[in-house]
C-alpha cells in the first residue's frame, strides 16, 4: 500500500527533484554568463553579416571600374588614326574602328613597258567609295576598313576596271607563261623594292610604292 502510494506521487510529480535556489549573487552572475554568450552569438553574425556585405560591395565596385575602363581604352582606340607608322599584324588593325585616309602608288610593267592604268574623268574618283583613285593615279584607300581583304591589290584593280585573275595570275589579259621577249614570262610583286608571295592578295598599305612586273 505504501509503495502505491509512493509511486502514485511520483507520477504526479510531488517527489520530482527540486531545482536548485540560486543566491542573489549566483543569478547575477548566471544573467550576466547569458548576456555576455547573446553578446557574442550577435557580434559573430553581426561581423559575417557585415563580411558578405563588403564582399558584394567590392564587386560592384571592380565591375564599375572595369566598365569605366573599358569605356575608356574602347574610345581611345577607335578615336586613334592608324598610318603607315603602325603596320603590323592585321589583327592590331583591322577593323578600323575610325576613318582613315591611306595612300600608295601602283605600277604595272609588261616586258618592261609602263601600262596605262584606266583614270575618272575630271575630279571624279574611279572606284568605290572605300578603294578608289583620283587623276593622281594613286590609290585611296578612304573610310572604315573592316577586315584586310577589303582593300587587297585585286580589289583595287577590280574597282578601276582592270581585268585580273589572282588564281591564274592574269592581269590586262597577261598571265604566268606567256611569252616575253622570246621566253616564258611570269608575274611577280615588288612591294617597297621587295618581292611579296602574296601578289594580288596583298592587302595595301600607307605609304607603300607597288610595282606589278611581267617579265
Amino acid at each position: 500500500m505504501e509503495g502505491d502510494i509512493i509511486k502514485d506521487n511520483n507520477e504526479i510529480g510531488l517527489n520530482k527533484p527540486e531545482e536548485p535556489i540560486l543566491s542573489k549573487k549566483e543569478r547575477k552572475k548566471l544573467e550576466k554568463q547569458q548576456r555576455k554568450e547573446a553578446f557574442i552569438a550577435g557580434r559573430d553574425k553581426t561581423k559575417k553579416g557585415r563580411k558578405i556585405k563588403n564582399i558584394a560591395l567590392l564587386a560592384v565596385i571592380l565591375l564599375i571600374l572595369g566598365g569605366i575602363a573599358y569605356l575608356i581604352f574602347g574610345s581611345i582606340k577607335e578615336n586613334s588614326p592608324i598610318t603607315g607608322a603602325a603596320i603590323g599584324d592585321d589583327s592590331e588593325l583591322f577593323p578600323t574602328k575610325g576613318q582613315i585616309h591611306w595612300h600608295a602608288d601602283l605600277d604595272v610593267e609588261i616586258c618592261g613597258e609602263k601600262q596605262d592604268l584606266p583614270n575618272p574623268f575630271g575630279n571624279e574618283h574611279l572606284g568605290s567609295p572605300l578603294l578608289h583613285t583620283h587623276d593622281d593615279e594613286r590609290i585611296h584607300v578612304e573610310g572604315s576598313v573592316r577586315k584586310a581583304s577589303d582593300i587587297t591589290l585585286e580589289k583595287y584593280l577590280s574597282n578601276i576596271g582592270v581585268k585580273n585573275d589572282r588564281e591564274e595570275r592574269d592581269i590586262l589579259k597577261t598571265k604566268d607563261g606567256d611569252l616575253c621577249k622570246g621566253k616564258e614570262g611570269k608575274w611577280a610583286l615588288l612591294v617597297n623594292g621587295k618581292e611579296d608571295e602574296r601578289f594580288l592578295d596583298y592587302s595595301i598599305r600607307d605609304g607603300d610604292r607597288y610595282l606589278l612586273k611581267f617579265e
